[in-house]
């Protein structure tokens, strides 16, 4: 019996990349999020000044295209309709950039904690005993 605890020791101390004690964001669900409302995302993630500044940025993209589809309708001229399609591209762009770095946010969340107590568990001592 004592052996079984032994064993179940050293296993649990080898199996330092499954940590319990540490909640890990869903990419899935941030990149959805951001994909609902621009900078959701990042906030689910933890970092709210980086989602306030996406979101913001994907708001004037918007008015942007708006602004140029507009100028488009208005008169529609070969200008105006190529105005317009740079409009949408970059609009695009942004919003999928925003869900992209919500996704990858969430990936990677909590990476550094892990690296840590990986680090922590090496025996960096040179000691010779």
């Amino acid at each position: 019996m004592l052996w079984f605890f032994m064993v179940q020791q050293q296993v649990d101390t080898l199996d330092t990349l499954k940590r319990k004690d540490i909640f890990i964001k869903s990419p899935t669900s941030a990149a959805l999020r951001s994909a609902l409302i621009p900078g959701w995302g990042q906030f689910y993630n933890g970092r709210g000044l980086k989602g306030m500044i996406l979101g913001t940025l994907n708001f004037i993209s918007v008015g942007y295209t708006l602004r140029r589809y507009i100028d488009m309708k208005n008169s529609p001229t070969n200008q105006n309709v190529s105005n317009f399609l740079g409009a949408l591209i970059l609009n695009i762009a942004v919003w999928g950039y925003t869900i992209a770095d919500a996704f990858v946010d969430a990936y990677l969340y909590g990476f550094g904690v892990e690296r840590d107590t990986v680090l922590k568990d090496i025996d960096t001592s040179n000691e010779v005993k």
